[in-house]
């Protein structure tokens, strides 16, 4: 697998960019990831439509349960049916009793989980909004050369002021760059503290970790009212593609197809990532928890030789 792909976001008063222009090596390749750790909801951060694993030692395989979820910051609550499963685990490879559910349709920012059997009172897995967060769907991208405008972009924000950006890299197979900007909140990045997760809960790296992969830029003016710029660099992922097609290296487990291949390794998916940014703003204060204001995503993407 070979090629390039940057992403640079910056954060302003109201206006998150991504900005590409380093050549690089490898960033987020293959299903050579270390392991997610143990927890009880695996990925901490989902948007409506997007599984979650529910893990709890209490779950019997076949029983039915409902699964609530509960917004920390709004008054709105939805709860799902789910039949527990024995299955492996991404996090050991160990086989446990698990919930996989869709999130539904809640108000974005902290968000508890409650687990509870049907016909029964007793709560059998609770989770915090500490530990989980609704956020927005994806940014999809395009292959190719593109400029992408999303006006209006709101997306959740944890307890901890972290708010999280998605993208949806399905379609993007060639190297390729990726550039943009925020406007309206001006956010300051640590690079160490912003860090990249894919949907499974798979850490891939924080912008410090590889001057040639990932990084944040300078600091635009005050008056500006633009937030600093991050960028991040992926490389050409058709082989990538190629090697989980029926057949291939990595061909899909016909079992459990989203997260194992057939040969008994990890399925780590590289086509929906998340920037997980703890932005301070100007004044020193963090993001409130829940669901940011209004602003203008702007996304410039080039394919690379």
């Amino acid at each position: 697998m070979q090629g390039k792909q940057h992403f640079v976001v910056a954060v302003t008063s109201g206006v998150l960019a991504l900005f590409f222009s380093v050549p690089v090596a490898r960033a987020g390749c293959g299903c050579e990831k270390p392991p997610p750790l143990p927890a009880s909801v695996r990925p901490h951060f989902a948007y409506p439509g997007a599984t979650v694993i529910v893990f709890g030692s209490s779950l019997v395989p076949g029983d039915q349960y409902e699964v609530r979820f509960q917004s920390g910051t709004k008054n709105a609550s939805a709860a799902v049916e789910a039949e527990a499963v024995l299955a492996r685990d991404q996090a050991d490879g160990v086989e446990k009793p698990q919930l996989r559910v869709e999130v539904p349709g809640l108000p974005m920012g902290p968000t508890a989980i409650e687990v509870k059997r049907q016909g029964a009172g007793k709560t059998e897995v609770a989770i915090p909004d500490t530990d989980f967060t609704v956020v927005a769907p994806p940014v999809v991208l395009p292959n190719g050369d593109a400029v992408i405008e999303v006006n209006g972009y709101r997306t959740g924000v944890d307890r901890n002021g972290t708010a999280y950006v998605t993208f949806d890299l399905s379609n993007v197979r060639a190297a390729t760059s990726f550039s943009g900007f925020a406007v309206a909140m001006p956010f300051r990045l640590r690079p160490e503290d912003t860090k990249i997760y894919n949907l499974q809960g798979y850490y891939f790296e924080a912008l410090s970790d590889d001057p040639t992969i990932a990084g944040v830029l300078d600091a635009p003016p005050d008056e500006t009212e633009e937030s600093d710029a991050v960028w991040y660099w992926r490389h050409d992922f058709q082989a990538y593609q190629d090697a989980h097609v029926p057949g291939g290296t990595y061909e899909l487990s016909a079992d459990d197809p989203d997260y194992w291949h057939a040969d008994g390794t990890p399925h780590i998916d590289h086509n929906r990532i998340v920037f997980a940014i703890p932005a301070t703003l100007r004044d020193g204060s963090q993001l409130p928890a829940g669901r940011t204001k209004p602003f203008k995503l702007h996304l410039e993407q080039y394919n690379q030789p």
